[in-house]
């Protein structure tokens, strides 16, 4: 056994793979097989074969030790990064009841990742999304039964052309947000008010206490507070609510689509509460970067 020598990738986005290669050198018939290993499984995991799965946002060092002599062993650093690192998001909600879990989470992503997020309104809306260029629109519309017209067409130009984008409205019968969530891969079911749901995709109820949450009307304040979906074309279910027995329905609360770009909400962000409130959507706001990331 003379050498091993590993190479990798410098950075790779939490949710993705990377194959690490090794090049080991031998005389007189060794075996030039190694055993990979990671130093902190929590950031990234490596397969016997050597591709890395990148989990969390921290640096790791990946090794491969000659199994014929483990003195001989390479390693290398692999910063792994959160998609929502150093993210540009164009944030814009309009009514609120409770506390707003999307704003929290787009708030710790901005003290843990350096994120950037830029808080919108209608009169602003349109000007803000051409001059920011953001990598995630956030576009929740929790008080108003129209989207305004010049932000429709803004945004259903974003998804056509690949944007990632969050929506949620609470109104689900107006012509406009039917077209928009058609335009996402989704559908209303035309049941609404849930009080729970259960979170079906691993990434979606990572770090979650539990994937069963409730969904709490704020101060019963809402008339439409929770709302069933379901997915059209390539869309994706995550979640489904509860109903009152309480069983699993089969109304989606999540819908991925456009490959992953979008996602649906069937429910107003003050209605899922606490930390597992914002981490269920700072989720949603990491598996819609990493799908639109190139």
């Amino acid at each position: 056994m003379t050498s091993v020598a590993v190479t990798a990738p410098a950075e790779i986005i939490a949710g993705r793979t990377a194959q690490a290669t090794v090049v080991v050198e031998v005389a007189h018939g060794a075996s030039d097989e190694v055993v990979w290993s990671s130093g902190n499984e929590a950031v990234a995991t490596v397969s016997a074969g050597g591709l890395i799965s990148a989990l969390s946002d921290g640096n790791v060092i990946i090794t491969a030790t000659s199994l014929y002599d483990a003195t001989k062993s390479h390693s290398v650093t692999v910063s792994v990064l959160n998609p929502l690192r150093d993210a540009s998001v164009l944030y814009y909600r309009n009514g609120l009841q409770g506390t707003d879990a999307a704003l929290a989470a787009l708030t710790e992503a901005a003290d843990l990742y350096g994120a950037v997020v830029v808080q919108t309104t209608d009169a602003n809306f349109v000007a803000d999304l051409d001059a920011e260029a953001p990598d995630l629109v956030v576009y929740l519309r929790q008080n108003s039964v129209a989207i305004p017209d010049d932000a429709e067409v803004a945004l259903l130009d974003w998804v056509d052309n690949g944007g990632a984008l969050v929506f949620t409205s609470w109104d689900i019968t107006g012509p406009d947000v039917i077209a928009m969530l058609a335009a996402m891969d989704a559908a209303p079911t035309g049941n609404a008010n849930f009080a729970s749901l259960e979170v079906a995709d691993v990434a979606i109820g990572a770090g979650l206490a539990d994937t069963t949450m409730p969904v709490v009307n704020p101060d019963t304040s809402w008339g439409t507070y929770s709302f069933g979906l379901q997915a059209t074309g390539d869309g994706v279910e995550l979640a489904h609510f509860y109903d009152s027995t309480p069983d699993l329905t089969t109304d989606a609360a999540l819908v991925s689509g456009n490959d992953g770009k979008t996602m649906a909400l069937g429910f107003l962000v003050d209605t899922v509460e606490g930390a597992d409130g914002a981490t269920l959507l700072r989720n949603v706001f990491e598996y819609v970067l990493l799908a639109a990331l190139p």
